[in-house]
């Protein structure tokens, strides 16, 4: 919808085209925008315009509609890895091999060029104390974040030196209004740990070939979930809220994950 001055809530337009222009990194402000003589937001997911008093906004490196995150910032990025070995609580037992996963993972991020930061066997506060340092940063010259926790764990459940957390604190300092410097920008948090206790048995394949003196089978064994792609429309124990003012195929990303493979030409399979 236009208004008078033939502005629109996105971007503007010049003989029915609309032009997109990229907002300036790193700045965030509160409450209404100051640029543009109007709000930049279009409203929330129930589709309600306009701002609401006290609400924070951050500058996005990309148009709305961007189909690529912007990666050639002046830097990678921050990488932290909370690696864990040692443990004092619950009587867990060390994590034998752990250490040369960590220096094989750091390896390859530093060869990607990332700020690689590893954190031995923290206790909780320790590691929400790093968690919380990084998010007051100032990410304006950064591609991304990468976070890897290796550790014990359970069902939604890590293991600190002391303390068992959920990894939702991971993530929960990131968001644009914590971390506005972060916003529009990918943000990755890996867990290697445990989710539970049940082994995976994994499945036996046979497959056979033929050679002059008859057919010769050989079998191996891979994981009963390989092949899997599993997506969740929303995060653990939030609503998937879909914005009725956006066309169906803007609010399945499902769908959009099956097309986006379906157009891939190949796919790894390490």
């Amino acid at each position: 919808m236009m208004d008078p001055s033939g502005e629109d809530e996105v971007g503007h337009t010049k003989n029915g085209e609309e032009i997109f222009e990229d907002a300036e990194e790193g700045d965030c402000f509160n409450g209404n925008c100051e640029s543009n003589g109007g709000c930049l937001d279009e409203g929330d997911a129930l589709g309600r315009p306009g701002s609401r008093p006290g609400e924070i906004y951050a500058r996005m490196p990309v148009p709305k509609y961007a189909t690529h995150y912007k990666m050639d910032h002046k830097k990678r990025g921050v990488a932290l890895i909370f690696n864990h070995e040692m443990f004092e609580c619950f009587g867990l037992k060390s994590r034998a091999g752990t250490n040369e996963d960590c220096r094989n993972l750091s390896d390859s991020l530093r060869y990607l060029g990332f700020d690689v930061q590893i954190f031995k066997d923290l206790s909780y506060m320790e590691l929400e104390n790093r968690i919380r340092d990084v998010s007051a940063m100032d990410h304006t010259h950064h591609d991304c974040l990468f976070i890897a926790v290796l550790s014990h764990g359970e069902s939604n459940i890590v293991y600190a030196k002391d303390n068992a957390y959920k990894p939702d604190i991971l993530w929960t300092f990131f968001t644009p209004d914590r971390c506005p410097t972060l916003a529009g920008k990918p943000k990755m948090f890996f867990m290697q740990a445990c989710q539970g206790d049940k082994l995976d048995g994994g499945v036996n394949l046979a497959m056979s070939r033929t050679e002059t003196d008859g057919e010769i089978f050989t079998s191996y064994k891979i994981p009963s979930q390989a092949d899997f792609l599993i997506v969740f429309s929303t995060v653990h124990e939030k609503f998937w809220i879909k914005n009725p003012m956006l066309p169906l195929k803007m609010t399945l990303p499902h769908v959009q994950a099956v097309k986006f493979l379906i157009q891939c030409d190949k796919l790894p399979i390490e």
